[in-house]
């Protein structure tokens, strides 16, 4: 086996990935197979993570370690290039092993991955082989079309369908987040979070003729989740950067966003400003960060309490650009 094409660490982050997430298994079981293993003993090690799941035994360093043993192979188990922990005791060493909370499946993916080039290496050399010993050029590429059409890369893995056991557990964590009153996106108004709940991932269109308050409303969105730490983004064909730092004060003042447009709020332009932390016009037109300094402009008021302290806005306007 070539060794440029066997990553160890991957291999190992992966296995040490379910000992400490076994509810992971199943979708990466969906990717990796024992065979994908690049040490033959690690392959042994997702064998029995198989099997405990299929007998809905709960996985960790025990339970792995007695199914490793049931098998006739516990005493043969060791790292790669490291003879001094065997057995359970490697398991350990396994286990213990940092690895990034839902790294799950890009471990599993790196692992297809890598199973994939040991294969194509393995063919391309018969192939090689073949070439060299005589064989028409037809032959080998019909023998190369079978095996390659036989190949499944983590880019396809994951274009299929989910199993009916990985969607109950993605479902079941989704209840109980929201159980505990976890929310992708609060809107801060009570009425529209009560009949709509916004998803992550999902794409939403408020539609409406003009003047209706499509823009209105989702001005009051951005600035309520940003208050709550949510970053945003908001893209703009029509408004310039000035105007939407207009509309975004009067949403953090209160006062009509029409009258600050028109110059009618000028008198309280410093208590207005004393709730902006930064309003940089850049060459790229970007208005960077709404909120609060701490620090009151010329003729605010230093003791006026943070209102908007966590999020990040941030606005572009493209002019001649449509969406």
């Amino acid at each position: 086996m070539d060794e440029r094409i066997y990553n160890p660490e991957i291999e190992i982050a992966a296995l040490a990935h379910v000992l400490r997430h076994p509810e992971d298994y199943a979708a990466m079981a969906d990717v990796i197979r024992p065979e994908s293993f690049g040490w033959h003993a690690f392959g042994w090690v997702w064998e029995a993570m198989g099997t405990l799941h299929a007998e809905g035994l709960h996985i960790d360093a025990l339970t792995v370690g007695d199914a490793l043993e049931r098998s006739g192979r516990l005493g043969e188990f060791q790292l790669p290039d490291n003879k001094t922990f065997t057995d359970r005791a490697a398991l350990g060493q396994l286990r213990d092993t940092p690895t990034t909370k839902g790294g799950g499946l890009t471990y599993a993916s790196h692992v297809a991955d890598y199973a994939a080039l040991r294969m194509l290496d393995e063919w391309t050399t018969t192939a090689h082989g073949h070439a060299h010993g005589g064989r028409t050029a037809a032959a080998i590429v019909s023998d190369l079309t079978t095996k390659l059409s036989t190949l499944s890369l983590p880019s396809m893995a994951a274009q299929r369908t989910n199993g009916m056991e990985t969607l109950t557990v993605r479902a079941k964590g989704e209840t109980a987040a929201a159980v505990g009153g976890v929310r992708d996106l609060n809107t801060g108004l009570v009425d529209l979070d009560r009949t709509l709940r916004i998803r992550r991932k999902e794409f939403i269109v408020i539609a409406g003729r003009p003047g209706q308050g499509k823009s209105s409303l989702l001005d009051t969105i951005l600035v309520n989740a940003a208050k709550d730490g949510k970053h945003g983004l908001l893209f703009s064909c029509e408004m310039g950067d000035t105007q939407v730092t207009q509309r975004m004060i009067a949403q953090l003042s209160g006062l009509d966003g029409e009258k600050i447009q028109d110059g009618a709020g000028a008198g309280r332009m410093g208590y207005l400003l004393c709730r902006v932390r930064q309003v940089g016009r850049t060459p790229d037109n970007h208005l960077r960060q709404v909120g609060h300094s701490g620090k009151p402009s010329p003729g605010g008021d230093a003791q006026d309490p943070p209102r908007f302290r966590r999020g990040r806005l941030r606005a572009t306007h493209a002019p001649g650009r449509e969406v």
